[in-house]
């Protein structure tokens, strides 16, 4: 009788501590939407991270997201290109709803590289910019034509003289097709 009673109290412990653990746990699962603030659609791509910490996630096609965070004392971050950068508390907030503002004063110095963003002055090496007024009024068949021999760096190959015949891009000795 005294060895059912103990097996009894055990699943009785084992029982209150996963209950207590459950309900003491800091990190919760939090979610919310990014929209524009000016037309209030989603924001999709939006970088969303905890402030101090390296684990961050992207909202999907319909400006969504969730990730694991302390309600209490965390703070999420939200930045994306052409955006201003936003910090918001969660103040307890398990879910929330982000307003995403413009940032139309930064876009004309920015360049995106393949690693990131970077100020147009804080690039170092090969940049090159065309614009459509410059090739506008070029007798070529097609944009690949009409780039032969205007930007350093990259050089237009066609297969044969035909209309219509395969032209490869060669960047940098990096061909595409």
């Amino acid at each position: 009788m005294n060895l059912k009673f103990l097996r009894k109290l055990s699943w009785v412990f084992a029982l209150l501590t996963i209950i207590s653990t459950s309900l003491f746990a800091q990190q919760r699962q939090i979610t919310g939407k990014v929209v524009d603030k000016k037309d209030g659609q989603p924001v999709p791509g939006v970088t969303v991270g905890i402030r101090g910490k390296t684990n961050n996630v992207s909202t999907n096609d319909r400006g969504e997201f969730a990730l694991i965070a302390d309600p209490a004392t965390d703070a999420l971050v939200f930045s994306f290109i052409g955006y201003v950068r936003q910090i918001v508390p969660l103040s307890g907030k398990t879910n929330i709803t982000v307003n995403f503002v413009e940032d139309n004063t930064a876009l004309d110095d920015v360049v995106v590289v393949g690693y990131g963003v970077k100020k147009k002055s804080e690039v170092l090496g090969s940049v090159a910019t065309i614009t459509g007024a410059e090739i506008q009024d070029i007798p070529a068949p097609n944009l690949a034509g009409a780039l032969r021999n205007r930007i350093a760096g990259v050089g237009v190959g066609q297969v044969s003289g035909r209309p219509g015949s395969a032209i490869t891009l060669n960047i940098r000795n990096s061909t595409v097709s």
